[in-house]
């Protein structure tokens, strides 16, 4: 199969079951060198990226070298879903920023910059590793918001810590809300 001309979605899209491994290991690499550059971009802008993160803690830069087929197949994976998720890209970083800045300021959380919302970012996604309730749609600006108020002289350490107290009186208050009602007859004459 001619690789030659091949964009990386295009080859993102391939099956692989039809290639042999000299034809997958080109696949890999051309995908490896994407991400690789990706990856330097996002790096030396400094943004906060879970892309980034998820690529790091899953072994880091993309590469074929010392890989067997099964090797190559997962390295695949791992590449496809790293280009699969929005914030792999620089441009997706910066409107996913700005996105979330103005959704903040519609919530009265004022003199935001891209710096802090990536902050912010950085520690939600460890508060939704340690709980991943956190990531619950409703719950999401209730976590941003007082992360986006705490005091730049905490560590991330004791800001995660701070959060996960706030998140323990979040569920404190909401049990107490709905522990008067016991079933649907509370809300409903049936």
């Amino acid at each position: 199969m001619n690789m030659t001309g091949k964009s990386t979605a295009e080859l993102l899209e391939i099956n692989l079951n039809n290639l042999s491994d000299a034809e997958l290991r080109q696949v890999v690499s051309r995908i490896a060198s994407a991400g690789n550059k990706r990856l330097k971009r996002l790096e030396k802008t400094g943004l906060y990226s879970y892309a980034s993160r998820y690529a790091n803690e899953r072994g880091g830069k993309f590469s074929v070298r010392g890989k067997d087929r099964h090797d190559l197949m997962v390295e695949y994976l791992r590449e496809k879903h790293f280009f699969a998720l929005k914030s792999s890209s620089v441009r997706e970083v910066k409107r996913i920023q700005k996105d979330a800045a103005n959704k903040l300021r519609e919530r009265g959380v004022n003199n935001i910059n891209n710096e802090d919302i990536g902050k912010a970012f950085q520690l939600y996604d460890e508060l939704k590793e340690r709980d991943p309730s956190v990531s619950i749609k409703g719950l999401k600006y209730l976590v941003i918001n007082p992360i986006m108020e705490m005091p730049e002289s905490l560590d991330f350490e004791d800001k995660i810590l701070e959060m996960q107290e706030h998140l323990a009186d979040l569920y404190e208050d909401y049990d107490e809300i709905y522990s008067e009602f016991d079933g649907l007859s509370e809300f409903f004459d049936i």
